[in-house]
C-alpha cells in the first residue's frame, strides 16, 4: 500500500510537469545553483543581454583656477603663494644664463627676459590661470596681451617642445628671421 502511494504521488508529480509546457520550463536556471544560504540569487544571461551604457552625463567645465600675487622667479617660473608654474608654452631662460649673439658679444638674456616678465605682470590688468594642473602651466595676459606671446615676440624666450599653436610658432619664427632677442646679432 505505501508503494502504490509513493508511485502514485510519482505519477502526479510527473503529469503537473508535462502539463506546465516548455514555456515554464524554460525560466528554470539551466545552471547548479551554489549560492550559500542568506545570499540573493541572481541569474542573468550574460550572453544575450549586454550591459546598458551609461548615461551619458554633461562634462562640467570647471571654470579656470586663477592665480593671484604672481612673482617670476629666477629660474623662468612663476610662484602663486606656494604653488610654482611655468608660462604655458614658452621655455624661459634663468637669470643667470648669459648668451652669445652671433657676433660672439655676450649678453646676460636670463635677466632681460626676467625683467620684461615681471614688468608685464606688474601691469593693471594682469590675470594668470591654470591652463594644466598636472604639468603645472600657466597662462598669463596683461592688458590684454598673451605674455608667452609676447616673449616670443621679443624673442626673450624658446618655444617649448611639442607646442603647436600657431601664433607661438609664427612669433617665435619671426624673432628668429629678425635676430631679436635670443637670436641677436648685436646685445
Amino acid at each position: 500500500m505505501v508503494h502504490q502511494a509513493t508511485t502514485m504521488l510519482f505519477l502526479l508529480v510527473e503529469v503537473a510537469y508535462l502539463l506546465c509546457g516548455p514555456a515554464a520550463r524554460a525560466q528554470e536556471p539551466t545552471v547548479r545553483d551554489v549560492t550559500p544560504p542568506g545570499v540573493s540569487r541572481v541569474f542573468r544571461n550574460t550572453l544575450a543581454i549586454p550591459d546598458p551604457e551609461p548615461p551619458s552625463l554633461p562634462q562640467e567645465t570647471q571654470p579656470p583656477r586663477i592665480l593671484e600675487s604672481i612673482r617670476p622667479q629666477t629660474d623662468g617660473s612663476l610662484r602663486a603663494g606656494t604653488l610654482v608654474f611655468h608660462l604655458m608654452g614658452v621655455q624661459v631662460p634663468p637669470t643667470q644664463k648669459l648668451c652669445t649673439t652671433s657676433t660672439g658679444a655676450r649678453w646676460t638674456c636670463g635677466i632681460r627676459a626676467y625683467v620684461m616678465i615681471t614688468n608685464l605682470l606688474r601691469a593693471e590688468g594682469t590675470e594668470c590661470f591654470v591652463v594644466d594642473e598636472a604639468r603645472a602651466l600657466a597662462r598669463c595676459t596683461a592688458e590684454g596681451v598673451d605674455v608667452s606671446l609676447r616673449l616670443l615676440e621679443l624673442g626673450l624666450a624658446e618655444l617649448a617642445p611639442g607646442v603647436d599653436d600657431r601664433r607661438y610658432v609664427a612669433a617665435a619664427q619671426a624673432a628668429q628671421r629678425q635676430g631679436r632677442g635670443l637670436w641677436s646679432r648685436s646685445p
